[in-house]
């Protein structure tokens, strides 16, 4: 059995996959190494995918995140703008 097969290596794939999928769906970009090592000592410790999106939707940086999405689309104007101050 190569490496790549060996469920050690599997796993760590399958707990780097959550983070990034996360960061990229969420905030636009990849993890850092500090965010991935953040995001799997805690789910190592017991903390939930579900709790550790929750905590990543309610964050300060999300919210940068989101504020710098609008400014954006504010700027560019149009259609999509309106509907996305809106909330429609």
């Amino acid at each position: 059995m190569g490496f790549s097969e060996s469920s050690e290596y599997k796993r760590k794939q399958a707990e780097n996959t959550d983070v990034a999928i996360a960061y990229i769906f969420l905030m636009g970009r990849a993890p850092t190494g500090e965010e991935v090592a953040d995001w799997v000592g805690r789910e190592k410790g017991g903390t939930s995918n579900a709790a550790l999106l929750l905590e990543l939707l309610e964050s300060a940086k999300y919210a940068a995140h989101i504020t710098g999405a609008a400014a954006v689309a504010v700027s560019a104007g149009g259609f999509h703008s309106c509907a996305l101050l809106s909330g429609g």
